[in-house]
């Protein structure tokens, strides 16, 4: 398991709902879907609103991810040639 955060697709979050009923062990699902113990309990608890939920609701958040990706570099180039404009010294030219 990795130290970082997952956002987990809702239909991802159904499957492993699916294999709680089917009597699985929570340990065994834990290690099929590479999460956490508790976050497979935190999933269960909040099975309602879950399989009530949509899809669009996670690809809001990946598309507005894929924008501040997008803006950071556009951020960075904007920034990388404002330095050098300011170390070219034309900014006190004037």
């Amino acid at each position: 398991m990795s130290d970082k955060r997952k956002c987990l697709i809702n239909t991802k979050n159904v499957k492993i709902l699916k294999d709680v009923d089917t009597g699985i062990k929570k340990k065994d699902i834990a290690v099929k879907y590479s999460i956490a113990p508790n976050s497979l309990s935190t999933i269960s608890e909040h099975r309602n609103s879950i399989l009530q939920q949509d899809d669009t609701t996670n690809k809001e958040k990946r598309y507005r991810t894929y924008q501040e990706q997008l803006i950071k570099e556009e951020a960075t180039k904007f920034s990388e040639k404002l330095g050098h404009w300011i170390r070219s010294k034309h900014w006190m030219a004037g």
